[in-house]
């Protein structure tokens, strides 16, 4: 029996592919909660507040980059900042319309993300991204 994962926080501008992603991951079945933020510097703020029991702590973060404001490459500089505390087994994909090599070199720069994938998101792609980094809880 496939064990359900907390959160997934989708932090993307379109609202089309939010809708996209959202349908993906509701299909799969894997997370209790879909959060989403339509700008890096909210995501930022949801995850890092003055009150520790308003954090949220988020399984997996889909993260696009090209965002009015903040990018998603802001969003990971300032990421990297935060306290252990809020990181904690967090995984962060980026997913992007680019498939730019300068993206992607960038992507590889980054420790911190698990993966750079490119949307439109199937639910192949998103059930890979699972078994890879959270083998616990898919189906034997």
């Amino acid at each position: 029996m496939k064990k359900k994962l907390k959160s997934i926080l989708l932090i993307d501008n379109s609202e089309a592919d939010i809708f996209l992603m959202s349908r993906v991951i509701k299909k799969s079945d894997f997370f209790d909660k879909i959060l989403v933020s339509y700008n890096a510097q909210e995501a930022l703020d949801m995850l890092f507040t003055n009150n520790e029991k308003e954090c949220i702590h988020p399984d997996l973060i889909l993260l696009d980059i090209n965002m009015p404001g903040m990018t998603g490459w802001d969003f990971l500089d300032e990421y990297i900042k935060l306290s252990e505390k809020i990181k904690t087994n967090t995984i962060i994909c980026m997913i992007s319309t680019s498939e730019a090599i300068e993206d992607k070199e960038k992507a590889n720069q980054y420790d911190i993300l698990n993966a750079f994938i490119n949307k439109p998101l199937t639910l192949e792609e998103f059930i890979s991204i699972i078994n890879t980094n959270f083998a616990d809880y898919c189906e034997n």
